[in-house]
Formats: C-alpha cells, structure tokens, sequence
C-alpha cells in the first residue's frame, strides 16, 4: 500500500449517480408494467425472483443518462460525449430486447409469469 502524502490546496469531489439510477429503475419499471412504474400494476418490483437479469440494461441506460448529461452544450468538445451517449443508448435498447424477468406471485421461489423487454403493451383507450 502507498501513503498518501502531505499536500495543500487540494480539492476532490465525491460523484454520485443515485439520481441517474433512480431514473432508470422508474424507466424499467414502467417498461415491465411494475410497480412503482405503473402505480395500479399488478406486479411490483418485489416480485422479481431474480433481479440480476436486469443489472447490465440497467448499467447501459445509465451511462447514456450520463454521457448525455456531460455533453449538454453543443460544441465540437462534447460531440464524444453524445456519441458515448448513443453508443451505450443503443445497447441498452439492445440489452432490454433480450432481458426477460421472471415473477413469483406465490412467494414459492417458482415463476409464475415471464416479461420480456421485447414485447410491447397495448392499452386501449
């Protein structure tokens, strides 16, 4: 292990991305007709027997949330930003395509319904 030694005048920052993480999970939840997504849905996040299916979308989205955030102004310096943000944009659609959950009513740890990111709900008005 290295020592950290003495200096002055430095400065650090402690980042956080809770926020951005907080906006994909809302984003998957209504994706898959969860709750808290979807106030009256019949399912609920608690529900999910295996939550790890959606660790690698979630990590996807997150990052375009990121990099889109970073580029913010138009100028040539940040056009890497918008295109790491559409890069990691498309393989999040990618990654929720392929992502299927499974969801146990019975708390008997065996699947009783299966939501894949593929399929698209259709409400009628």
């Amino acid at each position: 292990m290295i020592g950290v030694p003495d200096a002055n005048n430095i400065s650090y920052r402690i980042c956080t991305y809770q926020a951005q993480s907080n906006e994909m999970f809302l984003r998957l939840t209504q994706h898959f007709g969860l709750r808290p997504g979807i106030a009256d849905g019949k399912y609920s996040v608690d529900d999910i027997l295996d939550t790890s299916v959606l660790k690698q979308v979630s990590v996807y989205g997150i990052l375009s949330l990121v990099y889109a955030t970073l580029a913010g102004d138009a100028n040539e310096a940040n056009e890497n930003h918008w295109k790491k943000s559409k890069y990691y944009s498309q393989l999040y659609e990618k990654a929720l395509q392929r992502c299927r959950i499974s969801i146990d009513l019975g708390d008997d740890g065996v699947a009783d319904s299966v939501r894949s990111g593929a399929s698209v709900r259709l409400l009628r008005d």
